[in-house]
């Protein structure tokens, strides 16, 4: 039943925020409130789930510093609870089948994820070297390295 409800947010959730957010984040010229509308959805539905987040340590994140985070890729929620918990406009790599998600492609694109693509080696080291200017130009990232 809880997966019922939790799958029923999550959809209802991208179709209200996903749009919401890209409305605000082209009117205002920033992906800022796309990633506070984002996280807002995700603790919702993480609610829902049953998944109480206890987060130690963030008041260390200096404001005015850029960071790489790197984690263990063991579950699904992965992604989504470190998003929440690192509370910053972070950006991941994220397989290219992702962005053909209708909306939530949209979204991630304009957010500042960059494409990984699994199955061309050139493609992918493109998107690497994206991040790695995004990274100097003050976007912090999330990565998953374990991953294919």
């Amino acid at each position: 039943m809880r997966n019922l409800l939790v799958g029923t947010a999550a959809v209802l959730a991208l179709l209200t925020f996903g749009p919401a957010g890209l409305l605000a984040s082209w009117l205002s010229g920033s992906v800022r409130p796309l990633h506070k509308l984002s996280r807002l959805a995700i603790r919702v539905i993480l609610r829902l789930g049953g998944v109480r987040l206890v987060v130690t340590g963030r008041e260390r994140l200096a404001a005015d510093e850029t960071y790489m985070f790197v984690g263990n890729h063991v579950s699904n929620l992965d992604p989504p609870v470190s998003y929440v918990a690192i509370a910053r406009d972070v950006r991941t790599f994220t397989k290219v089948e992702v962005f053909r998600l209708p909306i939530f492609g949209r979204v991630i694109r304009r957010a500042g994820f960059p494409a990984i693509d699994r199955s061309d080696r050139r493609k992918a080291i493109a998107a690497l070297s994206a991040a790695s200017v995004a990274l100097a130009e003050g976007h912090d990232f999330l990565a998953f390295p374990e991953g294919t």
